[in-house]
């Protein structure tokens, strides 16, 4: 097996964006089709496009650490301007080849009212051990679209009236809000608000374990899982199905034809190895007992005890005795006759 020496990765295989309100842009990519070893995570860099120039380059911390990252939110921007975007998906030997795309972020006074978003779940232990839920925000993407600037997560146990909120944070990067203290084996409703400046949008409600799974009327998170878990048990019933048909195959090609079968069952033993069967004695020896389903000639049946002898006898005149076994002359005729005359 031929091992190359690890490279750097080849272009993302897509790359595209939207605006998120005055100051910010929702990213999203395709991991690249030529990693050239294992990626190490993804950078992204970007910088205002005056006319036919570009500003100074400008990267987007923190870093992207995780390579199975395919989306995130790039904030701080200055309202109603272009910039172009650049990401490099990358190794331990460093920067990929470039993907970029110029987006511009929208006018202050266009905020308007956001679809109503959508999020994911998890449970996840924190640095110093604690257990904690990670909220994911989906912003709605797509031509009319109107996923808002940033979001937050409102929260509360459930039977309780008051919702407690996550900090409001316009210029934040990460599409993730964590959330701690959280009482154990209790049962919250929780929700994410969509904002664009003055507008907000509150989600669906869903109920969650702080223990680690969905609550009693939640099934939003089990939606999440169920195509991969399907996907999997398709997969092994599949190769359990392919099994089985290997394993009649090669029974049927190793097995005995019907024929074979079905005269063994009858008592038919198989001929013996060492010349051609019709010139060999009848199953059983000699003067047995003809098998059941064998077949002997008319003339075999009736005749089977008389020699040629005993036919010249029947049928010939004169002694049959000068006639040899074969029937011949040969010998009546010879010097030793001639002297007898």
């Amino acid at each position: 097996m031929l091992t190359t020496p690890e490279g750097t990765p080849g272009p993302v295989s897509s790359f595209d964006g939207i605006a998120l309100g005055s100051n910010a842009l929702y990213l999203f990519w395709g991991r690249p089709e030529e990693p050239n070893g294992i990626l190490t995570g993804f950078r992204i860099f970007y910088e205002k496009v005056l006319g036919t120039q570009l500003d100074s380059r400008l990267e987007r911390n923190p870093k992207i650490e995780d390579p199975l990252t395919t989306n995130a939110r790039l904030a701080g921007l200055m309202p109603q301007t272009k910039y172009r975007v650049t990401i490099h998906a990358t190794t331990t030997k460093g920067l990929g080849e470039p993907y970029y795309i110029e987006l511009s972020t929208k006018s202050e006074d266009s905020a308007e009212y956001p679809d109503k978003p959508s999020f994911e779940w998890y449970h996840r232990k924190s640095p110093d051990g604690k257990d904690e839920l990670r909220v994911q925000w989906n912003p709605t993407t797509g031509s009319g679209k109107k996923p808002g600037s940033y979001f937050y997560v409102q929260y509360r146990l459930k039977g309780s009236e008051r919702f407690l909120n996550t900090p409001k944070d316009e210029n934040q990067d990460s599409l993730i809000v964590p959330i701690r203290g959280l009482e154990e084996d209790k049962t919250y409703e929780i929700r994410v608000v969509a904002v664009d400046g003055q507008f907000e949008t509150p989600s669906e409600t869903q109920e969650i374990s702080s223990s680690g799974g969905p609550g009693a009327d939640s099934t939003a998170h089990l939606a999440n899982f169920a195509p991969w878990f399907i996907g999997m048990m398709c997969a092994i019933a599949l190769i359990i199905v392919l099994v089985v048909l290997v394993c009649i195959v090669k029974r049927n090609r190793g097995g005995k034809y019907s024929v074979h079968e079905k005269e063994a069952a009858q008592g038919r033993e198989d001929y013996e190895e060492g010349g051609f069967n019709e010139y060999n004695k009848p199953l059983g020896g000699a003067g047995g007992p003809h098998q059941r389903g064998s077949r002997q000639s008319l003339n075999h049946s009736l005749h089977q005890a008389e020699s040629d002898t005993d036919s010249m006898a029947d049928y010939g005149e004169g002694d049959s005795s000068k006639f040899g076994e074969d029937g011949s002359f040969i010998g009546e005729y010879g010097p030793k006759k001639r002297r007898e005359e």
